[in-house]
């Protein structure tokens, strides 16, 4: 089935680039807006199936400054025409989290999702948005879940599940690695284990984890911006009220997941994107698949990050933070945080001396399995 999309861009090259997508890899219609004046005309008339729409767009072509609230203003009219109140609308903009609410805000306007632009190569690609936008299941709520009907309902349990790129509560994305703003630091070192529970840490640990120059405030204004993003969603794409502290909490003891009403485990590497295409992989749960309402099995796997670093210290090799960016491409961000991981985790400890230092198997669970295997490996 052929699809039609209006794109509204006003940079010639990202808007050819968009096109040549459309046309090439998708095989969609569509028409282009580049200023706010046309594409009002363009959903007056309607007759779309999903709408690609940058926020910073001009109010006439060549004329006046281009602004975030003229593609805000659209996205009003959108879901104020009778027409088009139900079309996918996925925003394209650098501008979705540069501040804590504005991508709350925009969602809570009606948009579908968001891609960031210099668009992504693999992962959430625009490709994979827009696929996304028009399965069928997407209207019933999104992520292949069918929204309840009536009145929201009470959050009771749910199942927070950590993917490489991104987080999901009751199979919805709350954050992805790619936003901007702290969302994302604060989930991941929430999730830090001692002793096999999961860490409490005050303003002051989180502000020094995410970043030093961070201070209590600014991390007291994050957690209340993610606390009203998890209430957000869950309510528009699971008809689910989320109180306060129903997944972070902070009781005496400062921030921390609140594991009385969720399970938190790690999501493996490799699941599909899309719950349209099913994902076998035995004791995960494929993104948008995430149980809700009820308990599900904490797991403490690693990634196949750590599981790589784990097995090049255990074949006595010394690796460091800069091969795990060179072997898997990714930031040195997420390789330190793999490292930090596996240290609280009591997998392994750094040695500083000899300078520059090295890394070494401490006696965790990983890594005394790995030793063990490796025993039984020599003496075989």
């Amino acid at each position: 089935m052929s699809h039609k999309a209006l794109v509204i861009e006003d940079n010639q090259h990202i808007a050819e680039e968009v096109c040549a997508i459309l046309e090439t890899s998708l095989g969609h219609t569509y028409d282009l807006a580049a200023d706010q004046e046309s594409a009002r005309k363009r959903i007056e008339a309607g007759g779309y199936d999903y709408v690609l729409l940058d926020l910073e767009i001009p109010i006439r072509e060549g004329r006046g400054f281009a602004r975030v609230q003229n593609g805000i203003n659209l996205l009003d009219q959108m879901r104020a025409s009778t027409h088009m109140r139900h079309t996918p609308v996925i925003v394209m903009t650098c501008h979705g989290t540069d501040g804590p609410d504005l991508a709350v805000d925009v969602m809570r306007k009606g948009a579908t999702n968001f891609v960031k632009k210099p668009f992504p190569k693999s992962g959430r690609t625009l490709d994979e948005a827009i696929k996304l936008a028009l399965a069928p299941a997407h209207s019933a709520g999104g992520n292949g879940h069918a929204k309840p009907a009536g009145d929201p309902q009470p959050f009771t349990t749910g199942e927070l599940v950590y993917f490489e790129h991104h987080v999901e509560l009751c199979g919805v994305t709350l954050v992805e690695e790619s936003n901007r703003g702290h969302s994302w630091d604060v989930l991941q070192a929430l999730r830090q284990q001692r002793h096999g529970k999961l860490v409490a840490l005050s303003g002051e640990q989180l502000a020094k984890q995410i970043n030093k120059r961070l201070g209590e405030n600014t991390i007291s204004q994050c957690i209340a911006a993610l606390r009203k993003r998890i209430a957000d969603t869950l309510l528009r794409e699971r008809n689910l009220k989320v109180a306060k502290g129903d997944v972070i909490c902070n009781k005496g003891f400062g921030y921390r997941l609140n594991t009385d009403k969720i399970t938190v485990r790690q999501g493996q590497a490799g699941m599909s994107p899309r719950p349209d295409v099913p994902a076998h992989v035995p004791g995960d749960t494929a993104p948008g698949t995430g149980t809700c309402q009820g308990q599900g099995h904490a797991e403490d796997t690693l990634n196949e990050r750590q599981a790589w670093f784990i097995g090049e210290l255990q074949a006595g090799n010394s690796p460091q933070r800069a091969d795990i960016e060179e072997k898997f491409g990714c930031s040195d961000k997420t390789a330190k945080r793999d490292l930090a991981d596996l240290r609280d985790r009591g997998e392994i400890e750094f040695v500083p001396k000899p300078s520059p230092g090295h890394y070494r198997l401490k006696g965790g669970p990983h890594a005394a399995d790995a030793q063990a295997r490796s025993l039984v490996a020599t003496a075989s």
